[in-house]
């Protein structure tokens, strides 16, 4: 996938602003732990941890796998991990807290059109 920012001015100022409204201390600033979205590229994971430690002054960053957090909440470390967005859908297989890259599937979303979607899901079937 192309980057999913295209405009980093006014994701830093999205972030600012939430983190204000968290009640999140400028002055005090705390760590973040902090998921990506599917498949992110390498250059948007280096811009987003620039714009955390040199604009947002975060102390340190924690990058969370979002496969192992959606099966932490069930508790498991194995599982597939279904994915939905406005952009794409994206199954994941874990085995061993351990996302498996050669078997994720992803189908493009365009125009928010679901149709073909049952393609992803017969090849979980």
């Amino acid at each position: 996938l192309p980057g999913l920012v295209g405009f980093w001015d006014q994701c830093a100022s999205t972030w600012t602003q939430g983190l204000e409204l968290l009640g999140v201390d400028a002055d005090a600033p705390r760590p973040v732990a902090l998921t990506l979205p599917p498949l992110t590229n390498a250059a948007d994971v280096e811009m987003i941890l620039k714009l955390f430690f040199k604009q947002l002054m975060v102390p340190s960053v924690f990058l969370v796998n979002p496969w192992m957090v959606a099966l932490m909440a069930t508790g498991q470390s194995t599982g597939i991990v279904l994915h939905l967005c406005d952009l794409d859908v994206v199954v994941c297989p874990v085995v061993n807290a351990k996302p498996v890259d050669e078997a994720i599937l992803v189908h493009q979303i365009e125009n928010g059109d679901v149709q073909g979607c049952d393609v992803v899901f017969e090849a979980i079937l």
